[in-house]
């Protein structure tokens, strides 16, 4: 029933009927009903696939403006495994702690706490849900390519750092035996095959290997932790104290490494298109505004895996680093950056006004005793 003195949304109507169906014909997608087409919508995979369906007919605009809550829900449950919405949530408002202080971390606590989608209302906290969620999955479709995504990049990074007696990436110039820079080389490689089959760039390469959803809510689960820890660095940069129960989860020894032999190819695929030593472009990188980016989280490994040639000259890689600058410049200077391409575009005034309605929602849910206890409720706000 609705409210009194309202109307509800006129329903759209297919702009024409459904022909008779025939052995050898089916109705055009333009003659389906609303329901269907949401349905279509909402298994989808990225908010740009859903713009260009909607903008591809007045008809699928209308459903899109009509069913816009129900076909972004769809579309996160499609890409979201449940177990993992509560890390969504907070891995979402992290970044807050920094402009409201270390009173936030209450909120933080309860918006983590066993939360549905059902308690998210507003369209904009669901399309910044969309997004991160969409940044997770394009790295997991890479690292888990492999049929043992942890044993296999543990291995490659162990290999990879053997280059060093020291296991570590070293300051200043170091110079490079050409047998070790061929070991580096494989298994840059290596990574770059990886990358591109997992991605559908190479259409010789077997099929990449099949995880059972449960393994795959869990490496997603991950690489959200991942992320989540990035973000808690920065914080702690920013002065703040991260509370114990943040601690109770980090990313596997398998996506840690993961993510730090993308940055280290990425370093060596630099050294042997300038043709220099790793040392001192590692040296280098790390005193421009482009090694900012490993702080920035999934995002810019994504860019590093998208981007890192296998084979490239000078002008070439001048343009990537330039293109990881320019997303740093996003991130420091925010205030100077109001459209879609922001690095943590999930901060927008709409997005928060719709993590904290879902909060008071959770917190007027434990005044009423209704899930466990945690001290405040709605006192808080």
């Amino acid at each position: 029933m609705n409210p009194p003195h309202t109307e509800s949304a006129p329903s759209p109507v297919s702009p024409t009927s459904p022909r008779p169906r025939t052995a050898t014909s089916s109705p055009p997608i333009k003659s389906l009903p609303p329901e269907i087409i949401a349905n279509i919508m909402g298994s989808l995979t990225s908010r740009r696939d859903l713009g260009n369906f909607a903008a591809s007919l007045p008809y699928f605009a209308a459903v899109l403006k009509a069913s816009k809550i129900s076909i972004l829900k769809m579309m996160i449950k499609n890409m979201l495994h449940p177990s993992n919405l509560d890390i969504c949530l907070l891995t979402m408002g992290i970044l807050q702690v920094t402009r409201d202080g270390d009173d936030i971390w209450k909120c933080l606590y309860a918006l983590a706490q066993r939360p549905t989608l059902d308690t998210i209302r507003d369209a904009e906290t669901l399309c910044n849900m969309l997004d991160l969620t969409c940044f997770i999955n394009d790295l997991l479709k890479i690292y888990t390519y492999p049929k043992y995504p942890d044993t296999f990049w543990r291995r490659a990074l162990r290999k990879y750092s053997d280059r060093w007696p020291d296991g570590y990436v070293p300051d200043g110039d170091v110079s490079i035996c050409p047998a070790t820079r061929d070991r580096l080389h494989e298994v840059a490689s290596r990574l770059w095959s990886v990358r591109d089959a997992a991605l559908g760039n190479s259409p010789g390469s077997p099929p990449r290997a099949e995880h059972s959803s449960e393994v795959m809510a869990l490496f997603q689960r991950e690489m959200f932790c991942a992320e989540l820890k990035l973000r808690c660095d920065m914080v702690v940069e920013l002065g703040h104290n991260i509370p114990e129960w943040m601690f109770e989860e980090a990313p596997g020894d398998g996506v840690q490494s993961f993510l730090e032999l993308l940055w280290c190819c990425s370093v060596h695929a630099m050294a042997k298109c300038w043709d220099r030593d790793d040392g001192d472009v590692w040296s280098e990188m790390n005193r421009s505004p482009w090694a900012l980016g490993k702080s920035l989280g999934i995002r810019f490994y994504i860019g590093l895996a998208t981007y890192m040639p296998i084979h490239a000259d000078q002008k070439h890689i001048e343009e990537i680093c330039q293109a990881i600058i320019n997303f740093v410049t996003y991130y420091s200077f925010p205030d100077l950056y109001r459209d879609a391409y922001q690095w943590f575009p999930e901060f927008q005034e709409a997005a928060w006004e719709g993590l904290w309605n879902h909060t008071f929602d959770y917190c007027r849910l434990l005044d009423g005793g209704i899930v466990g206890e945690l001290g405040g409720g709605t006192d808080y706000f």
